[in-house]
């Protein structure tokens, strides 16, 4: 895969945008579509086994959070399309800086005086971007696709 075909998966923080449960046209909201359709109308089902199975009393919260899933509507950080279920502040950055990954700007890496980069998130943003300026883009990439989402 080229790089114009790794950035169309990659967003700025090094996460690929295409295996996020969020992704319009990923796999999760595919599984999500299925799963509807197979248990159909099982709600009457749930409440029936609500009094012996407990679980089945959240029914409805499954059935709101599967909705979500089957309805992901984020086409990636990079898209002009895009509509992410949260403002990411690294995709933000990187198109102000005019850079394709946040590794890549002079800055980097910076926190702006903002307490997420001391977050699990924004160590995960840095590792990413550390690891994607050592070994390339493409290797990284490729070394990605072989740990799960």
């Amino acid at each position: 895969m080229d790089y114009g075909e790794i950035m169309e998966h990659l967003a700025p923080c090094g996460l690929d945008c295409t295996r996020c449960p969020d992704y319009t046209d990923g796999e999760t909201r595919e599984l999500a579509s299925m799963l509807q359709e197979c248990l159909g109308d099982y709600e009457r089902r749930a409440r029936l086994k609500s009094d012996t199975i407990p679980v089945f009393a959240g029914w409805s919260q499954f059935a709101a959070i599967l909705d979500y899933f089957s309805r992901a509507s984020c086409c990636g950080c990079r898209s002009k399309e895009n509509h992410r279920p949260f403002d990411c502040r690294a995709a933000t950055c990187a198109k102000k800086h005019g850079v394709d990954y946040c590794f890549a700007c002079k800055e980097f890496p910076c926190d702006g005086g903002d307490p997420w980069a001391l977050t699990p998130a924004g160590e995960r943003w840095k590792k990413n971007n550390e690891r994607m300026r050592d070994l390339g883009v493409q290797a990284f990439f490729m070394e990605q696709e072989l740990f799960p989402r």
